[in-house]
């Protein structure tokens, strides 16, 4: 008589994930964030279900509900008594132009004269030579809607924009589709990475769902599948 083999049964946990910020996190338990952690953790036959609140109030809620991690720490969060992973995905601001401006931003102090619309809070997350230069900058903004700065910048009423050079390529993309905005954004564009590179990681209340996470992560890089889900938020585009 042969035995009928049986799948492992699924497990599940609950993590804290923040509010939507495409491509990393989106509406309906998406983005390239989410994809990233589910597929680590099924890996290991775990299912992943997330709250999503603002970073700041990440604490508070896990404290207290019934929550087995969160995701997007910053890597030397270690006095928050929790097991971080290793580094899963990365952030990285840079400063963005239109090529036909010819400009040539080698330091932060070359968006002293500039019109610049950065991110919400930039001042706070660039570090302090960045604050001060901006500080005393008459033609400085900054927008927590991003899809302005994109406007703003496509439209010559700004010099630079800065945010997330992977959240810049998915919101051009998106435009880009748009017929109506294709004159608009179907221009040439300056990347210029100022800004340290930002990895961050998960942490969880256990070493057991660590190790898990780790050994997920490890796995879906050396079978390719990582770059596949990056590559399906990040389109093709001429930068």
């Amino acid at each position: 008589m042969q035995c009928k083999a049986f799948a492992a049964p699924h497990k599940s946990i609950q993590l804290l994930a923040g509010i939507s910020k495409p491509p990393f996190i989106m509406p309906g338990d998406t983005g390239m964030q989410i994809d990233i952690v589910k597929a680590a953790f099924a890996v290991s036959n775990y299912d992943v279900k997330f709250t999503h609140v603002p970073l700041s109030l990440h604490m508070r809620v896990y404290k207290r509900r019934d929550i087995d991690g969160l995701i997007t720490l910053m890597d030397d969060k270690t006095e928050l008594g929790l097991y971080l992973s290793q580094s899963y995905i990365s952030y990285q601001n840079v400063v963005v132009t239109l090529a036909k401006n010819n400009l040539n931003i080698k330091q932060v102090s070359d968006l002293s004269k500039l019109r610049v619309a950065a991110f919400q809070n930039a001042n706070l997350f660039l570090g302090d030579n960045y604050a001060s230069v901006v500080s005393g900058a008459n033609g400085y903004i900054e927008i927590a809607d991003q899809k302005s700065q994109l406007a703003l910048l496509f439209t010559d009423r700004v010099d630079a924009i800065i945010m997330d050079v992977n959240i810049f390529k998915y919101m051009l993309v998106e435009l880009q589709n748009r017929k109506k905005y294709l004159n608009i954004y179907n221009k040439e564009v300056s990347i210029f990475p100022l800004f340290e590179q930002n990895n961050y990681v998960a942490g969880f209340n256990t070493i057991e769902l660590k190790t898990l996470f780790d050994k997920g992560i490890a796995d879906i890089k050396a079978t390719g599948q990582y770059q596949k889900i990056v590559d399906s938020y990040l389109k093709t585009h001429p930068l």
